[in-house]
């Protein structure tokens, strides 16, 4: 998709709604952020998982354990954020238990 697709559908989804969307894309792992990641790891080698990623990746994907999201098959988005809370839920209470 290119970005002024997205910028027209983010105009037209902010219209509908009546507020105003923010988007926030992860900046880009350069060369100096993967050497501080080393330097705050100094013991580890080869792969070093950068924190605030990690823990987005890794939420997403107990998220996707959920079998009820496996297909979008949702009308309303509405829907789908209920599933996701109730996914979201069931892994807390797996964790508390």
């Amino acid at each position: 998709m290119s970005k002024r697709y997205l910028e027209k559908e983010i105009e037209r989804i902010e219209l509908l709604l009546g507020k105003k969307i923010i988007i926030e894309l992860s900046e880009k792992i350069t060369p100096q952020r993967r050497a501080e990641s080393k330097q705050e790891n100094p013991g580890k080698q080869g792969f070093v998982a950068i924190a605030k990623r990690w823990i987005v990746e890794r939420t997403n994907a107990w998220i996707n354990q959920c079998r009820v999201l496996w297909k979008n098959c949702e009308g309303s988005i509405k829907t789908s954020q209920t599933k996701i809370r109730i996914c979201a839920i069931g892994l807390i209470l797996r964790r508390i238990a």
